[in-house]
């Protein structure tokens, strides 16, 4: 193996530091076992390359406790996981990663994943490899997964809380496929008063994953800012690191290079001030070429779309680190709202 020269084997987990709830632990537990046992003589250790931190940690986890011969199985292995996210106190929270294990977290991490609503606007599919949104699970059983972990209210803990907000992000992620769609009919049949109403509802979508989003720090663009501005001694070095902060989650560079969004992330403040705006942009715009009678310029709403994302990058605007909503009651607010679209 690798002509008996040292080696060790990594789990390559995310690409970018995209937010998608991904992996499968039953594949990684198999090749791990693998690796132990044909790995030959020269296979030195375990690690992890992965592009982003703070995403499906508890993959990393698994790996490394496979490093000392953890003699579980992967049901045991995630049960123990969950007490520690508040199990322990609570078996709603044991039978959420029990499900997460056997029906979400069933597809390895690809490069260019994205819920929708962080991908560029279009009336179909989206604009680039980097933000491909399809999941391969029912959204219904995430969102089931999300209610029945709601149901340990009184637990508050990091995990815990970490879990909620992320859960709830993508499950209201996924759900933005559907408004999208919905829109997209109203057009196709040139249905003014249904796209209004479908706009609305991708806004007020937007609106409120930002706010479960900047409940917490791990899903903050303003910590993820202030702690790039850290590293600069003068005003002008600061502005210089938020500059390249902005970008490397936006346009990665200069305008439409083809790694546009390639770092996208389910965080407070950049769902708002990015993503939102230009959905909404793209809506408004849709919306009055068909009231007009036109069809729209998808040619000059690219243009325009890719001078607001550059102008973005330069933009000061300050973000709050965190915005002191409880999380908790903020995801069971939102999951009496949105209720009505699973059921």
């Amino acid at each position: 193996m690798y002509y008996g020269k040292p080696y060790m084997w990594c789990y390559l987990g995310n690409f970018g530091g995209n937010s998608m709830m991904v992996g499968n632990l039953d594949d990684v537990d198999v090749k791990i076992e693998k690796l132990f046992v044909e790995g030959g003589e020269n296979v030195y250790g375990l690690g992890a390359t992965l592009e982003g931190f703070d995403v499906n940690p508890f993959m990393y986890e698994f790996v490394f406790d496979q490093a000392w011969e953890y003699p579980l199985t992967t049901d045991q292995w995630i049960q123990n996981w969950a007490k520690c996210r508040g199990g322990n106190q609570d078996r709603h929270i044991l039978k959420a990663w029990d499900s997460l294990h056997k029906k979400i977290y069933k597809k390895y991490a690809t490069a260019g994943q994205a819920v929708l609503m962080n991908a560029r606007p279009m009336l179909v599919g989206t604009d680039s490899w980097n933000t491909y949104p399809d999941i391969t699970y029912n959204n219904r059983d995430l969102w089931d997964i999300w209610t029945e972990m709601l149901k340990a209210s009184h637990i508050n803990n990091t995990g815990y809380r970490f879990d909620v907000i992320n859960v709830g992000r993508q499950v209201l992620g996924n759900l933005f496929s559907s408004f999208r769609d919905h829109f997209t009919q109203c057009y196709s049949e040139k249905d003014i008063d249904g796209m209004k109403k479908w706009a609305d509802q991708m806004d007020a979508l937007l609106i409120d994953t930002d706010r479960l989003l900047s409940c917490e720090t791990n899903f903050s663009i303003g910590k993820w800012i202030d702690d790039a501005r850290s590293f600069g001694k003068t005003e002008a070095e600061k502005e210089y690191y938020e500059e390249n902060a902005r970008c490397i989650l936006t346009v990665w560079g200069q305008k439409a290079t083809q790694l546009n969004d390639y770092a996208n992330r389910g965080w407070g403040g950049l769902t708002y001030s990015y993503y939102r705006e230009r959905w909404k942009r793209f809506t408004t715009e849709v919306i009055t070429a068909s009231s007009s009678g036109q069809k729209f310029d998808e040619k000059q709403f690219y243009q325009s779309i890719t001078d607001f994302e550059y102008e973005w990058t330069l933009s000061k605007e300050h973000h709050p680190i965190i915005s002191g909503e409880n999380p908790i009651l903020l995801a069971k607010t939102l999951s009496e709202k949105y209720m009505q679209y699973f059921y």
